[in-house]
Parts: structure tokens; C-alpha cells; sequence
């Protein structure tokens, strides 16, 4: 997030970080779909939040999407098309 624990990412408005510069302040979380009963446990959920919490005191957005494997488009998007500053795939 940012080269130092516990400081901050600096924001959109700064020098070659705002659009069009080529970086994001979004990180992608790829995560096991739910399966067949579509409902997710109470430790997969509050995992999901922490990760969106702590993204968010350094500045950055959060992308969830579901994913298995690292051939599924979500994945290659993530990774390969700089859709993210950085991914998380649990």
C-alpha cells in the first residue's frame, strides 16, 4: 500500500496519481465463490470487511470479484491489465 507501515497511500490529487497517470488506488480481492447454497460464512465475511477497512485508511478503493482459478478472467484483468494498484486472492 505504501512503502512505510502505517503511512498512508498519497491521494488522486497528487503529482502522477490521478487519472490518466498510469496508477490506481484500487486493490482487487478475488475471492471463492459461495457455491451451490450461495451463502457465505461469518469468517469469509468479516475477512472481506477487514480487508476493505484496512484498504481504506491507506487510501485505496476496494474490487471484489469472485474467482477460482488463476486462468479466469477476473484474475487476468486484475493482474495482467492494470485494472488494480495491487490483488488479494484468498
Amino acid at each position: 500500500m505504501s512503502g512505510r507501515r502505517g503511512e498512508p497511500a498519497p491521494g488522486g490529487d497528487e503529482a502522477g496519481s490521478g487519472p490518466g497517470s498510469g496508477r490506481t488506488h484500487t486493490l482487487g480481492l478475488l475471492y471463492p465463490p459461495a457455491g451451490r447454497d450461495r451463502r457465505y460464512t461469518g469468517m469469509q465475511l468479516g475477512f472481506i470487511g477487514g480487508v476493505a477497512e484496512a484498504a481504506t485508511k491507506f487510501g485505496y478503493d476496494l474490487l471484489l470479484s469472485p474467482c477460482e482459478s488463476e486462468n479466469e478472467s477476473s484474475f487476468l484483468r486484475f493482474i495482467v491489465g492494470g485494472l488494480t494498484a495491487g490483488s488479494i486472492k484468498g
